[in-house]
């Protein structure tokens, strides 16, 4: 096909021509409106911003919906965000007394303020303040004199303005704890604290450090990824959803006892603890597998317990004791190992990986693994489940275990028999309910493995190997040495 080389590109319509040169002036306009801005905030606001601290004033307590005093204001520049110092900041509670005093404020604005009229900062960072948190005698928990809802309430003003900001930070605080619901529970204070919390759309990152007492442990490491449902409040836990994670080394359990509800079953403890957890917002308990089963059995699972998917600790403790009863104790030297739990909506898993038992008057119990594994389905019959464990000194574990928490007769055979070898392995599978199974499967491996000898037999039962196969209550004879 010819191409006429004479015929030029099709004009552009006038209508387009328009629009693109609206357009531009629009962009020149904005421009000129920011830079105005600019030098004006530069060159006759910000030098004389100390003559506006009244108007800052109420701007932030309009902001936090409590009053808000200031000592002195300096302004800077921080690339072409102006930069405001605040000293001697005041936070008065509705009670007129001072709920947080901060010596030294640093404020980075943002743009945003002046497309959202409210404001907004690209950075906050905060030095050597005083914290002060409280529980009142109602069970409500207070921070710097906010009250902290359970459920987001409409004058959460506080803390959904502290959750807009992009960056804030918080260097060598001191925090202090006041329980006025038990009055038996001493005060608490933390040195050297400090807080970060970085916004990026509808998630926010939080790193925290703190440095306890001696008596009670290290210093602390706390860091957290937070996902909000998109448009709810930001301030509202019921809609969190995220990972947490926690580092406490040189522990002591006991002296936390008297901040932290910990099992009474617990009566000693001391060491490194590192915990992972992944929660779920308040929507995810209905299709866990912990709220499945309350509804099967009739009976609430624990408090916050269906938002948990997965929890993951590495523990490194020693002189751990555990009470069973008045009398009966298991003492131990050292734990380690690591311990996982997770949950899905059909499916709940527990696994013990790799862990080591010292007695404190006995042999070392090696690592060894554990798992067991749960599955129901839509009916109550419809349940699966397995559970495995690695190599164990069947004496020694045995020993491990009070007397009281064995049914009387399995206790009395074990006394008669003293058994004593390696089981090597052992794997178990059931059917239907656990606590009455259809059908079930045992198997197992058993090494040097010894009997204390029984009437009417002469002798004792010893062996090399032993195996064992059981499927629904049917056992097939160990075959001989």
């Amino acid at each position: 096909m010819a191409i006429d080389a004479t015929r030029g590109p099709r004009p552009v319509p006038h209508h387009a021509v328009g629009v693109l040169k609206a357009f531009a002036m629009v962009l020149t306009v904005g421009w000129l409106l920011f830079g105005t801005l600019v030098v004006v905030l530069r060159y006759a606001v910000l030098p004389n911003v100390d003559d506006y601290r009244g108007d800052v004033e109420r701007i932030a307590g309009r902001a936090l919906g409590e009053t808000v005093h200031i000592g002195r204001i300096e302004a800077s520049w921080r690339g072409l965000r102006p930069s405001i110092a605040l000293q001697s900041l005041q936070i008065v509670d509705a009670q007129g007394g001072d709920a947080l005093v901060l010596p030294m404020v640093r404020a980075t604005l943002s743009w945003e303020t002046l497309l959202l009229f409210q404001l907004r900062l690209s950075s906050l960072e905060v030095d050597a303040p005083r914290l002060a948190i409280r529980r009142d005698a109602e069970g409500r928990f207070h921070v710097a004199g906010f009250p902290i809802r359970r459920k987001a309430a409409p004058d959460d003003r506080a803390a959904e303005w502290l959750f807009a900001q992009d960056s804030i930070r918080i260097r060598g605080a001191r925090v202090g704890w006041h329980d006025e619901a038990d009055p038996s529970s001493p005060d608490l204070e933390l040195d050297d604290v400090a807080f970060a919390i970085e916004r990026s759309g509808f998630r926010h990152r939080m790193a925290l450090r703190a440095t306890p007492p001696a008596t009670l442990a290290a210093p602390i490491d706390l860091r957290a990824v937070v996902d909000h449902r998109p448009f709810a409040k930001l301030a509202d836990p019921e809609h969190w959803s995220g990972e947490v994670y926690a580092n406490v080394a040189s522990g002591d359990v006991l002296a936390w006892r008297a901040w932290l509800p910990l099992p009474a079953t617990v009566d000693g403890g001391r060491g490194r603890a590192r915990v992972w957890l992944r929660f779920g917002d308040a929507g995810t308990p209905a299709g866990t597998f912990a709220h499945r089963l309350a509804e099967r059995t009739g009976r609430p699972s624990l408090s916050g317990l269906d938002r948990i998917a997965s929890i993951t600790a590495d523990l490194a403790l020693d002189d751990v004791a555990v009470r069973w009863g008045v009398t009966e104790y298991s003492s131990l030297a050292s734990i380690d190992g690591r311990v996982e739990a997770s949950q899905s909506s059909t499916q709940q898993r527990f696994a013990a990986s790799h862990t080591a038992l010292q007695p404190r008057n006995g042999h070392l119990v090696p690592a060894t693994d554990f798992r067991i594994e749960r599955t129901i389905g839509a009916s109550p019959d419809a349940e699966t489940g397995k559970a495995s464990l690695g190599a164990i000194d069947i004496g020694v574990s045995i020993g491990l275990v009070p007397d009281t928490l064995i049914p009387p007769l399995i206790a009395e055979k074990l006394a008669a028999l003293k058994p004593r070898g390696i089981l090597t392995r052992m794997a178990f599978e059931w059917s239907g309910p656990i606590a009455k199974p259809k059908t079930f499967a045992v198997d197992a491996g058993f090494e040097r493995l010894a009997l204390d000898a029984q009437p009417p037999s002469a002798e004792a039962v010893a062996a090399a190997s032993r195996e064992v196969v059981a499927a629904n209550g049917l056992v097939r004879k160990p075959h001989e040495a």
